[in-house]
C-alpha cells in the first residue's frame, strides 16, 4: 500500500515538474551595457548583410514595425558581420552560436535577435520578430506559435540553407531608413569604427575619460560584455604610467555606474584627448 501510495504522488507530481521545466526561462545571458542601455534597451535584430532576402526582410520590418512599446520602433537592426553583431553573437550560448554560424566556414546560418538577457535564433527569432509587425504578419506570427517547433525549424534550416542559391547574395548590406540612427546600431556604440586603439597614442593616465574599444569581446570579471562602455581611469595596478598591464576604471554607463572594473590597457582609448 504505501509503495502505491509513493508511486501516485510520484505520478501527480511528475506533470507538474515536466512543466515548470517547461516553463522554465533560460539563464540571463551576459549584460551588455554599452548596447542595452537605460536609454534605449530595444531588441537587436541581426541579420546578414549579404543575403539579399535578408535584406529585403528588414525592409520590410523597418516599415511594418508597430511602435508599440517605444516610438523609434520596436526592433533596432545590425549586420552579423558588424562589430556590434559579433560582439552581440559572442554572448550566445554555444548551442546558439553554432545555429546561428557555422564554425567549420565561418557562415552565418540563421537570423538572431538579440535582446538584454536572452536570444532567439532560427525559427524562434523570426516569431519574436513578426509578433512586433503590424497587419496580416502579426497575425501569422502569433498563429506561427501552435506550430511545433521542430517542423518550424526544419522549414527554416530548408530556407537558410538555399537562401542565397534561391535569391542571391549581395557584396554589402543594401539598405537605408529615414530614422536610420534610431533603429540601426552603428559600430560607435562600442567604440568601433574606426575610433578603436590607436598604436602609439598616449596612454591613459589617471583621472581620464576612456572608453573600451576593441573588436575583440572584453568581458568583465562578473561575466558582462563591456565593450563601448565609458568610464574613468582610477588607478593603474601594474605600471605607474598607465600604459600597460590592469587598469582599474570606474564605468559610468547605467547599471555600472558605481562599479569599478580591471580592464586591460590595451583595450582602452582615451574618449576625451588630453
Amino acid at each position: 500500500l504505501l509503495a502505491t501510495a509513493d508511486a501516485l504522488r510520484l505520478s501527480r507530481a511528475r506533470p507538474a515538474a515536466l512543466l515548470r521545466l517547461w516553463r522554465a526561462r533560460p539563464a540571463p545571458l551576459p549584460a551588455a551595457p554599452g548596447i542595452f542601455t537605460e536609454l534605449d534597451d530595444r531588441p537587436v535584430v541581426l541579420f546578414d548583410g549579404e543575403c539579399n532576402l535578408c535584406n529585403a526582410g528588414v525592409n520590410l520590418l523597418l516599415d511594418l514595425d508597430r511602435c508599440s512599446t517605444d516610438a523609434r520602433g520596436n526592433l533596432r537592426v545590425a549586420a552579423l558581420q558588424s562589430g556590434v553583431g559579433r560582439l552581440l553573437l559572442a554572448r550566445l550560448p554555444p548551442r546558439q552560436l553554432a545555429r546561428a554560424r557555422n564554425e567549420a566556414t565561418g557562415e552565418y546560418s540563421s537570423i538572431v535577435v538579440a535582446g538584454g538577457e536572452r536570444a532567439w535564433v532560427g525559427a524562434a527569432a523570426v516569431l519574436k520578430i513578426g509578433r512586433q509587425l503590424r497587419g496580416p504578419l502579426r497575425i501569422l506570427a502569433l498563429l506561427g506559435t501552435l506550430v511545433p517547433r521542430f517542423l518550424l525549424d526544419a522549414a527554416y534550416g530548408v530556407l537558410s540553407r538555399r537562401r542565397k542559391a534561391w535569391f542571391g547574395d549581395a557584396d554589402q548590406c543594401r539598405l537605408w531608413d529615414d530614422n536610420w540612427d534610431l533603429r540601426f546600431v552603428d559600430d560607435a556604440v562600442v567604440g568601433l569604427g574606426g575610433a578603436g586603439p590607436v598604436a602609439g597614442a598616449p596612454p591613459a593616465a589617471v583621472g581620464d575619460s576612456v572608453l573600451v574599444a576593441t573588436p575583440d569581446p572584453c568581458f568583465g570579471a562578473d561575466g558582462s560584455l563591456l565593450n563601448g562602455l565609458q568610464g574613468t581611469v582610477v588607478a593603474c595596478r601594474d605600471d605607474d604610467a598607465c600604459d600597460t598591464g590592469t587598469l582599474d576604471v570606474v564605468f559610468e554607463d547605467g547599471a555600472a555606474a558605481t562599479t569599478m572594473r580591471a580592464v586591460d590597457a590595451a583595450v582602452l582609448r582615451r574618449a576625451v584627448p588630453a
